[in-house]
Parts: structure tokens; C-alpha cells; sequence
């Protein structure tokens, strides 16, 4: 009897402690050595510190379980480690109440609120906050207007020389204080971009066109507030040429965005125009005229001219992305029809930036810019991305309307680590170790063949410089005997 009691207390104190320990199977299973490891295993792990908390034969790691666990196998409270994460708001300024036509300095504007948080975070932990944006009203706007000067933009430059005061009348109804400025592209000053003889690094064009020496990048006007000084100094551009079909326009994009104090951006928002009827070269491209070096990243204006493309090549799409992204520059393409396709997907790898269609002359421009620029305004979208408990990729955006309405937009379906696909492999080991041993019988074929013929070669070496054969061996003696009777052919006696 006390024997079948025995039984039942260790079978009940079995399904307890088996109950105990599914319930904090994620914590047991981190195997955790100490409180640090531990708490990072999960937001419900806990580390009890109570001294004799371990039975006899238990590991350390037991100490490390589901706080309910924890509790049940008697550990206190107050010895359980379990810190939580925590926020605290460093800076909270309210946004700004900026009237039309109010001057104030860009610093002392708010538009997002809080400006600064500290977090402690723990591992599985979650954190929010509220954040509130709303766009100032009146809002300073840099504008920099980046033009393609090769030979098929010559209509384009007369549309656009008029483009400063017409600009700036449009944009008086979005905001008061509105600087532009402008600048120019063409191509690497070496072959094959361009032609080097004497005559067209003077001329470009047909003896018929009067056009400019080509060159790379130019900052024809920093941002200024004068509209009329940039028609005045726009009108005297004039058209160059260059050779191939894609241009050199990544190497303008690179220095308008690294050149600040040179292109005279300031801390408001900034917009980069690029106007252009043809495609782009990019990293690697340099190559076709014995540029090696990869672009640095840095400015290197000289009396605004970009002295350097015949050194550095041209800029990745990644460096540009990055470049722009630091320097908080919002890109608008207005491109011909032919090749929207191009320009749309570059536009999706560039944050904030919009394509739009030219026309043929760039008569719409200054609509295009305006219909750009809204959208972006009114909601400024934010892709972001963050990994999950699973170390799962989860895509989502965050936007604020014009209205401070926030929109969250999180794609269903994250994008998680995949294991390895075992039929490729298993198939593949499988065709390698058939393959190896095909070549291994075929080596060895090859060399039973070579010993074969060796030794054929042997014997009819030896054969060939045998010294007695079988007639002239003196030790020879053939097995036949001959006989003659002496009485052969005589008469008998009578």
C-alpha cells in the first residue's frame, strides 16, 4: 500500500512540474546562463535570485522561466528580475502657428511633434508613442532647377528662360518666402563621350550652330529670391553636344546635393528639378573613357564648374540615393515621354522623389512642378521597415495628410527568412558524386589503356632484340631422330 502511495505522489509531482515547465517552455528553452540572457529570451521570461531556489540535480538555467512558472515554484516576488522598458520625452516643443507672410527663421519652425525621446527597450518588448505633424503654413521652399544642355534640349532652354518669374508667381500661393536657382549638365570632357579635336571642344554642334564648349556640371545661379536674375542669366546659356545618348546627369545630381554651401541650400524644404530627354550614365560607364576611380562623394566645384569628371567615375544609383537622402533633398524628374519607364523605376529606388511627363518643348513645366510637389506636401509618407520577433522583414508606411490625419499601411504578408530548398541540394550533391565518379572511371580507363600499350611495347621490344632463336641455340635438341639402314638400296645376297 505505501508503495502504490509512493507511485501516485511522484506521478502527481511529475505532471506538475511538466505542466510548470510547458508553461514556460520559450524561457526553458533559451538555456539561459544568467539574468542578462534571460530577460532577452522573452518579454514574459523572468530570473529568480532566491538562493536556494534550485533543487537538488537542477540547472542553472532553471532559474530563468514564465514569471507565472516562477511563482508557482515558489520563488518571491521581490526575487524575480523582470525590467520592463520605459520612454521619456526629452523634447516636446508644440508645433508652430505660422501665418502667410509671417518671417521666421526655418530653425525655430515645428512640425512634428515630439522633436526628441529616449527609450530603454527591452528584447519582445513593445513601445508606443503619439507623434503629431502638421505642414507650417507658409513654409520656406528651396528650389533648384537642374537642366540637360545637350544639343536635343535647344527648344526646351527657350521655354525655360522664362521659367524664373512665371515660377515665382505660382509658388506665391504656397509660400512667401521661395528661393530658385539653376543648373546645367552635358557629359565627361573625354571620349567617347565627346569629341576631342580642337574644332569641336570649341563648337560641339554644326559650323551652322553657335554652341557652347561642352563641359560636365555647371552652377549657372545659386538659389536667390530674384526671379528676374534667374531669367536674366538663363537667357544667356546657350546648347551644347556631346556624342553618346545617355548624359552625364548623376555627376550634376552629386554635386547639386554635396555642394551646399556652393548651391546655397538652406534648412527648409528642397527641391531638385531634373529635366532631362534622355537616359543616365552611372557607376562603371566611366570605364568607356578609361575612368577607374570610383566617384567620392564630394564636392569639387571650382569657380561653378565640376572639375573632376575626367578623374571619378560616375556615381551609383545607390550613392545618389544615399547623397540625397543625408542632404534631406526631394528630386522631381521631368522627362519626355520615351523614356518615363526609365525614370519611373529609378524613382522607386529614391525616397520622396516624383516623375513627371515633359513635353516636347518644356511648356509645361511649371505645372509639373506644382503638381509634384503637392502630393508629396500633403502627405508625407515615411517607408520604413523593422524586424520582427520571428527575424521577420515587416514593410510599412507612415503617413500625415494635410488634415494631421496619420495613415499607417503595413504590408499583410512579412518577409521572412527562408530555409535552404533541400530537393536542389540533395540533387545537385547527387549529380556531383555521379560526375566525380564518371571522371574517376574514365581517368582510370584512360590509365589502363596508357599501362596496356606500355606494356605491348615492352614485348615487342624484347621480342625484337632476342639473341638466339630456336634453330641457333647450341643446347637445343630437336626431339626428331634419323635413321638410315646401311642395307637400303642394295641387292640381297643369293
Amino acid at each position: 500500500m505505501a508503495r502504490i502511495l509512493l507511485l501516485v505522489g511522484l506521478c502527481i509531482y511529475s505532471l506538475s512540474y511538466t505542466s510548470a515547465q510547458q508553461g514556460g517552455t520559450e524561457c526553458l528553452k533559451a538555456n539561459a546562463k544568467s539574468c542578462g540572457e534571460c530577460i532577452q529570451a522573452g518579454p514574459n521570461c523572468g530570473w529568480c535570485t532566491k538562493v536556494d531556489f534550485l533543487q537538488e540535480g537542477e540547472p542553472t538555467s532553471a532559474r530563468c522561466d514564465d514569471l507565472a512558472a516562477l511563482k508557482s515554484k515558489g520563488c518571491p516576488e521581490e526575487s524575480v528580475q523582470n525590467p520592463r522598458g520605459s520612454k521619456e520625452k526629452l523634447k516636446d516643443n508644440a508645433i508652430t502657428n505660422k501665418a502667410k507672410g509671417e518671417r521666421m527663421d526655418p530653425a525655430n519652425i515645428t512640425q512634428i511633434r515630439p522633436q526628441q525621446l529616449r527609450f530603454e527597450l527591452r528584447s519582445g518588448e513593445p513601445q508606443t508613442f503619439n507623434l503629431t505633424f502638421r505642414r507650417a503654413e507658409d513654409y520656406p521652399i528651396d528650389l533648384y532647377y537642374l537642366m540637360d544642355l545637350s544639343y536635343s534640349m535647344k527648344d526646351d532652354l527657350e521655354n525655360v528662360k522664362s521659367l524664373g518669374t512665371a515660377l515665382m508667381r505660382e509658388m506665391e500661393q504656397i509660400t512667401s518666402d521661395f528661393r530658385i536657382g539653376f543648373g546645367s549638365f552635358v557629359e565627361k570632357t573625354v571620349m567617347p563621350y565627346i569629341s576631342t579635336t580642337p574644332a569641336k571642344l570649341i563648337n560641339p554642334c554644326t559650323t551652322e550652330q553657335n554652341c557652347s564648349s561642352p563641359f560636365s556640371f555647371k552652377n549657372v545661379l545659386n538659389l536667390t529670391s530674384d526671379g528676374k536674375l534667374f531669367n536674366d542669366l538663363v537667357g544667356k546659356q546657350q546648347i551644347s553636344g556631346n556624342l553618346d545618348s545617355p548624359e552625364g546627369g548623376f555627376d550634376a545630381i552629386m554635386q547639386v546635393a554635396v555642394c551646399g554651401e556652393q548651391i546655397g541650400w538652406r534648412n527648409v524644404t528642397r527641391l531638385l528639378v531634373f529635366s532631362t530627354d534622355a537616359g543616365f550614365h552611372f557607376a562603371g560607364d566611366g570605364k568607356l573613357g578609361g575612368i577607374v576611380l570610383p566617384n567620392d562623394g564630394k564636392c569639387h566645384m571650382h569657380e561653378n564648374m565640376y572639375t573632376m569628371s575626367h578623374y571619378y567615375d560616375y556615381p551609383s544609383i545607390a550613392h545618389i540615393v544615399q547623397k540625397l537622402s543625408e542632404n534631406n533633398i526631394q528630386t522631381i524628374f521631368a522627362v519626355t515621354e520615351d523614356f518615363q519607364p526609365v525614370y519611373k523605376e529609378l524613382k522607386n529606388l529614391i525616397p520622396k522623389s516624383a516623375v513627371g511627363t515633359l513635353s516636347s518643348n518644356s511648356s509645361n513645366v511649371i505645372q509639373l512642378i506644382i503638381d509634384s510637389y503637392n502630393p508629396g506636401q500633403a502627405d508625407a509618407l515615411t517607408h520604413c521597415k523593422e524586424k520582427d520577433a520571428d527575424d521577420c522583414w515587416f514593410y510599412f508606411t507612415y503617413s500625415v495628410n494635410a488634415n494631421s490625419e496619420v495613415h499607417v499601411h503595413v504590408v499583410k504578408d512579412p518577409e521572412c527568412p527562408s530555409g535552404p530548398d533541400i530537393i536542389p541540394i540533395v540533387a545537385g550533391v547527387v549529380a556531383g558524386i555521379v560526375l566525380i565518379g564518371l571522371a574517376l572511371l574514365l581517368i582510370w580507363k584512360l590509365l589502363m589503356i596508357i599501362h596496356d600499350r606500355r606494356e605491348f611495347a615492352k614485348f615487342e621490344k624484347e621480342k625484337m632484340n632476342a639473341k638466339w632463336d630456336a634453330q641457333e641455340n647450341p643446347i637445343y635438341k630437336s626431339p626428331i631422330n634419323n635413321f638410315k639402314n646401311p642395307n637400303y638400296g642394295r641387292k640381297a645376297a643369293l
